[in-house]
């Protein structure tokens, strides 16, 4: 089953003058609207692919109705679902529950497997072939001149069963035959075109002291055009060179004029429509089928020196292409599809101007020297040959430096401001301690004083009250001599 969740979390941005407000991203791939690399069209980002891939889902009144759903159609869990899709019939039901239904809701085990099982099939339902037609046409552009050629056909049969998913038509039994009947009319065909120019390579060649040489070469460019992993686009450019590279070893220049004639004209096995429709029989898969197209329309990231060439993963051995074109390109180098097409770079150009743009606006974190990193990448790659106009991102960049250092040296300067205040606050709170401690100094010899003339006095009480006591026991032994003489 094909995921319709890869980023739970992402909401639409809301866009002004070109680039979206309240959004920071970190990868590239998630630039919406950003360019191919080597066609130049329009890329689905991730999260755009995420979205889209969700409008081929039928609404949440049709996708209830099915007799999958009969078994648990009297549950509470499923007429809750049910209930709600009332109000928004042609939402998805997944995207209905995640944004209508609490997830408290479905607090019971039961419940919860409940609604993970109609989430789950319901995600499976595709719209009928004309609808879905509809939404492929839309991102055509993005799409490889093989899938538009699939488009053409799926079209004859949207409109011969509108009635129909594309994966219920692909199921019937006289589509299926008459696709692979139009496959093997293909290949015959294509098998006597390659024989016919095996047999004028030779010869032309015959008699030539190069003529095994040049058999060889022809064996293996027989044997790229007959691949089905490339497209004719990328056999052109390999057989261009392995060519262009034997001229360079045959002395008879009317000979290689001659055999550069017929190698122009050599015929490639192309993809075939009904080929790759007819696979389509076989998988009965709408929403396989959708990705299949969406996904060629999506950006990816394509190493500029392939890792099978010892090429990095970071960053600035990068750039963004469409699946389709990622693929066509293989591991031929950037320079040698450069050569046979000027407007790779330009195209380079055009994506890394929008990238440049994000960067400037904030948009882009963390990726600050990319343009720099992958400019320097291309020109160590082409010899010098290859690079990208960064030169108003420089001075852009240049000027935020700028502008950022002159904001901190404003910030130094009034935190020197500061600094210097609270120096002297300092010195003010320093001089007052020193105040006080002479103060304290002072009223603790003044207390010493004071503690001296204390015990002073406590002594003359002492000896003041010893000599009262004696007054008092000699006047009380006077009382008594008084008394007894008396009597």
């Amino acid at each position: 089953m094909i995921s319709l969740n890869i980023y739970p979390n992402y909401k639409s941005p809301q866009f002004k003058a070109g680039y979206p407000k309240n959004l920071v991203i970190s990868d590239i791939r998630d630039i919406p609207g950003l360019t191919c690399a080597r066609c130049g069209e329009k890329m689905l980002s991730r999260p755009e692919f995420n979205d889209y891939i969700k409008k081929f889902v039928v609404g949440a009144s049709t996708a209830l109705k099915s007799p999958i759903f009969d078994r648990i159609r009297s549950s509470k869990a499923f007429q809750m679902i049910e209930e709600i899709a009332k109000a928004h019939p042609r939402t998805p039901v997944s995207k209905l529950i995640s944004e209508k239904l609490e997830t408290d809701a479905f607090e019971e085990t039961e419940s919860d497997k409940i609604r993970q099982f109609v989430i789950e099939e319901s995600d499976k339902m595709c719209k009928k072939s004309p609808q879905t037609l509809d939404l492929l046409e839309r991102i055509k552009s993005g799409l490889s001149e093989k899938k538009q050629e699939m488009l053409k056909y799926m079209a004859l049969y949207a409109s011969k069963y509108p009635d129909k998913t594309f994966a219920e038509i692909f199921a019937l039994s006289e589509v299926s035959k008459t696709l692979q009947q139009a496959e093997e009319c293909e290949k015959f065909v294509y098998d006597n075109n390659i024989a016919d120019f095996f047999d004028q390579v030779a010869k032309l060649t015959e008699g030539n002291e190069s003529a095994e040489k040049i058999k060889n070469v022809t064996l293996d460019a027989i044997m790229v055009a007959m691949s089905m992993h490339f497209p004719a686009e990328t056999k052109q450019i390999y057989i261009k060179f392995k060519f262009d590279n034997l001229y360079k070893e045959i002395d008879d220049k009317a000979l290689t004029e001659k055999l550069n004639i017929l190698v122009q004209d050599m015929p490639y096995l192309e993809f075939s429509p009904f080929a790759s429709l007819n696979k389509y029989c076989n998988e009965c898969d709408d929403m396989k089928i959708v990705n299949d197209f969406v996904e060629e329309a999506s950006a990816t990231w394509d190493h500029i020196i392939p890792s099978s060439k010892g090429g990095s993963y970071s960053t600035e051995n990068g750039t963004c292409m469409h699946k389709h074109c990622n693929k066509a390109r293989a591991t031929i180098p950037y320079y040698a599809i450069n050569e046979v097409d000027p407007n790779f770079i330009k195209n380079i150009q055009k994506q890394m101007n929008r990238i440049m743009g994000y960067i400037t606006h904030g948009i882009l974190i963390t990726k600050d020297r990319l343009p720099q990193q992958v400019n320097e990448t291309l020109k160590y790659i082409s010899y010098g040959k290859m690079r990208l106009n960064i030169r108003n991102f420089l001075k852009n960049e240049q000027k935020i430096i700028d502008q950022k250092v002159q904001e901190k040296k404003e910030n130094l300067t009034n935190a020197e401001t500061i600094l210097d205040s609270i120096r002297d606050e300092i010195q003010k709170r320093h001089d007052e301690i020193y105040r006080l401690q002479a103060e304290i100094k002072k009223l603790k010899e003044e207390n010493d004083v004071f503690f001296v003339e204390k015990a002073n006095i406590m002594e003359e009480v002492n000896k003041a009250r010893q000599e009262y006591n004696s007054a008092v026991t000699e006047r009380t032994c006077l009382s008594r001599d008084i008394e007894k003489n008396k009597s």
